[in-house]
């Protein structure tokens, strides 16, 4: 069981990699979590469309090209 306001990621990690990433200034917030739970759907997303056609590299690429598409708006 976790542990009361603990995180399923390594929260100042996560902010660091995500700051590195973006010239966008992140605010103490919850952003951090917002992009982890958009990120966290996007890998189960893509792994759920891929298998319907049985797991392979063509699969996944097609998929992600799909997914990023839909994400990026």
């Amino acid at each position: 069981m976790a542990r009361s306001g603990s995180t399923s990621y390594p929260q100042s990690r996560f902010k660091r990699v995500l700051k590195s990433k973006t010239s966008m200034p992140i605010a103490n917030d919850n952003t951090d979590t917002l992009v982890y739970l958009l990120y966290m759907d996007y890998l189960s997303r893509l792994l759920n469309e891929a298998g319907q056609d049985g797991m392979t590299e063509r699969a996944l690429e097609e998929r992600h090209e799909e997914l990023i598409k839909q994400y990026r708006g």
